[in-house]
C-alpha cells in the first residue's frame, strides 16, 4: 500500500469523526425541547385573539424553553376568550408557577404574585411563542396539572 492511500484513510476517518460530533451537538441542543410523554403536564389558556401564536410554538418561562403549544381551537363567542389554547410543560417546571390571579374582573399582570401569559413575537418574521411570567408561587400556591393560566391581550 502506498502513502497516497494512507493519507485518504486518515483524512476519511478525520472527517468522518467530525461528522459525527457535528450530528451529535445539533442532537443535544435540541434535546432541551423535547419533554417525555410521562413527564409533561397540560395546562390551557384563554383569549381574545390567538395573535399569530401556531401550534408546536415554545413555550417560555423567563426566556428558557420549558414545553410547546399542543392545540389552538376556537370556543365560545368572539371578544370573550374565544380560543383556548392547550400547551406541554415539563413537569418538574409546574413548581415555579403560580396560581393565577382568580379575581376576573381584575387584569391578569395586576398582581406580580399571580402568574399569566403573553404572546411575544419570537422573530423579525412573525414567530410567537407564549411566555410565561411565573408570579410567586411561594404566596400564592402552585399551578397544577389541568390548570388555566390567564393572559395579557397581545397588542398587535
Amino acid at each position: 500500500m502506498d502513502r497516497k492511500f494512507w493519507k485518504g484513510l486518515i483524512l476519511g476517518i478525520i472527517a468522518g469523526a467530525l461528522l459525527v460530533l457535528l450530528v451529535l451537538f445539533i442532537s443535544s441542543s435540541y434535546e432541551d425541547q423535547a419533554i417525555p410523554l410521562t413527564q409533561k403536564a397540560i395546562l390551557e389558556t384563554r383569549m381574545n385573539s390567538s395573535c399569530g401564536l401556531n401550534k408546536y410554538a415554545p413555550v417560555q418561562i423567563r426566556g428558557i424553553t420549558v414545553g410547546k403549544v399542543e392545540t389552538i381551537e376556537l370556543t365560545g363567542e368572539p371578544d370573550h376568550d374565544a380560543v383556548k389554547v392547550t400547551f406541554a410543560v415539563s413537569a418538574g417546571k409546574l413548581k415555579y408557577i403560580a396560581l393565577s390571579n382568580p379575581d376576573s374582573m381584575a387584569r391578569a399582570d395586576a398582581d406580580q404574585k399571580y402568574s399569566y401569559a403573553r404572546v411575544v413575537a419570537d422573530s423579525p418574521l412573525g414567530d410567537s411563542l407564549l411566555d410565561i411570567d411565573p408570579g410567586r408561587p411561594d404566596q400564592v400556591g402552585q399551578m397544577k396539572d389541568g390548570g388555566l393560566i390567564r393572559t395579557v391581550a397581545c397588542s398587535r
